[in-house]
């Protein structure tokens, strides 16, 4: 209330009580004339006092309507209960937001909060309900929806009337206090909104033009974007807005299942760059290895929003690469492992072995093979062992370990078995399909082999030891007459030792001090 209107008010007050005055008078003096006079002039006052203060507030009206409904971003009243209820607002704040009259009130109800987005309402009610924010001009961020249900981000200065000010200084809250709130800051918003949507675009069509793979995953809503170049590739299609966590490791997943933890790994990460070998299927069940590289986006509360990422088609190269590697792993004649790659690759078995695991290290070596090379020749020889190693293979599984490691000997680990005897009757076969691959009526020669067998994690917990344990039992073997094989027993301690064999210190009994 301006300075001018109190003045005015308490001259109109006191003239009036002046009027009364003398109509008090007059009726006590008994004066009909005094009164009647008295009378006209107080009723006069008190008219004219109306009239004018009406007059004063009526040329303010307009103009405080006419600020509320131009201000830019919209003014609205609403009482601190249950639904934030709305006593009024701007028709600014209807057009900014893109309702009509009607739209708005059946869209949101009477209610402040019905404006609000879910999942700022918690948040907005804790600041408008502390104590500390009651006695001051409060700003606010927070999103409200607007037609068609686009959600925009506001900025709202909120200021309490004097009498919730009141009732917070005599520390007393009461329900339905009134707030007074300003949303301003419209055009940045919609200027950023604009700007968002032509950055869309832009990025739809490069993403859209490009050759390369390139997919775009929202972590929180677990939606799927991948452009037109996956289909190109791969022949199928992944339509939009699935979760890439299914399209990874689901039932029918693009993926290999061998890369599954790789895949796992990049979903849960908290580290901003990763880039993976993987498999991806084709649509003929086939696979294609590919390089995908990807970008983890977060929030300011490091929350992961967005994995983006591209994968490349890498097959052609990371295959001749592995060829190449795969050779200096290989023994040139058999296609064996060679000695080193046996070695590292049964270390790496066994290092990594369950704790109740049991693995049978096999030593195999052939029978006056040496007698072969003196009276066949080398030729001979080689046809020999590349034919015993096929016929060693086919007995053995993939993930079993095959390897030659010299002229005529070979290791093999044999993993994951149910029982030691288990063992012993593969190891068998082998010998048997050795003596069966070369006959005397038709190669002019027969082949035979002997077997020392060691077991992990009885007879040892590494290579070296488990090699030294089967060695020992392999010239037992050799000792007694060949073509057979041995497991390896603790032998009993003897005071003689048979000095003349270099290699394992055997006594002619057999037994070690």
């Amino acid at each position: 209330m301006s300075k001018n209107i109190k003045l005015s008010i308490i001259f109109h007050i006191l003239a009036s009580c002046l009027s009364f005055t003398s109509l008090v008078i007059g009726i006590v003096i008994t004066n009909v004339v005094f009164i009647v006079l008295s009378a006209l002039v107080c009723v006069s006052f008190i008219c004219t006092s109306i009239f004018t203060l009406r007059e004063k507030y009526s040329s303010d009206l307009p103009i405080l309507e006419q600020v509320r409904n131009f201000i830019s971003g919209g003014y609205i009243e609403f009482y601190i209960d249950d639904n934030l209820t709305i006593r009024s607002h701007t028709p600014g704040l209807i057009r900014h937001l893109g309702y009509n009259e009607a739209t708005f009130k059946k869209t949101i109800n009477d209610s402040f909060l019905n404006l609000v987005v879910p999942e700022d309402r918690e948040l907005l009610i804790t600041r408008l309900k502390s104590s500390s924010n009651i006695l001051k001009t409060l700003q606010l961020r927070f999103r409200i929806i607007a037609d068609q249900q686009r959600i925009i981000p506001v900025v709202a200065q909120l200021t309490y009337s004097l009498t919730a000010q009141k009732l917070i200084k005599q520390n007393t809250f009461y329900r339905h206090m009134l707030v007074r709130c300003l949303i301003i800051d419209f055009t940045s918003v919609k200027n950023e909104e604009t700007e968002r949507t032509i950055e869309a675009e832009r990025y739809k069509v490069v993403v859209e033009q490009s050759d390369s793979i390139i997919f775009d995953y929202n972590i929180k809503d677990r939606v799927l974007f991948i452009n037109n170049a996956f289909e190109k590739k791969f022949g199928y299609k992944i339509m939009p807005g699935v979760d890439l966590r299914n399209v990874l490791l689901g039932e029918n997943a693009i993926t290999h299942r061998e890369d599954a933890d790789k895949l796992i790994a990049l979903i849960t990460s908290d580290e901003a760059s990763h880039e993976l070998i993987i498999r991806i299927k084709k649509f003929d069940s086939s696979y294609i290895w590919c390089k995908l590289t990807a970008t983890i986006l977060f929030g300011s509360d490091s929350t992961p929003l967005r994995l983006i990422g591209r994968i490349i088609d890498i097959d052609i190269s990371f295959r001749e690469k592995e060829l190449l590697l795969e050779r200096t792993l290989r023994d040139p004649l058999t296609g064996l492992y060679n000695k080193l790659a046996t070695e590292n690759l049964i270390k790496e078995s066994l290092d990594n072995a369950p704790k109740l695991a049991l693995f049978a290290f096999v030593l195999f070596d052939l029978d006056n093979f040496k007698h072969i090379n003196d009276n066949f020749g080398h030729i001979c020889g080689d046809r020999v062992l590349s034919k015993i190693a096929t016929a060693m293979s086919s007995l053995l599984r993939s993930s079993d370990i095959i390897g030659r490691i010299g002229g005529d000997e070979f290791v093999v680990l044999i993993r994951d078995l149910p029982n030691e005897l288990h063992a012993i009757k593969k190891v068998g076969a082998i010998l048997s399909s050795i003596s069966n691959a070369f006959n005397m009526n038709d190669d002019g020669f027969s082949v035979s082999a002997s077997a020392g067998i060691s077991f992990f994690s009885s007879h040892g917990t590494t290579y070296l030891e488990l090699f030294e344990k089967a060695d020992t039992s392999l010239y037992k073997v050799k000792n007694a007459g060949k073509n057979s094989y041995s497991v390896y027993s603790e032998p009993i301690p003897k005071k003689e030792v048979w000095k003349n064999h270099p290699k394992t210190g055997l006594d002619k009994t057999g037994v070690v001090k």
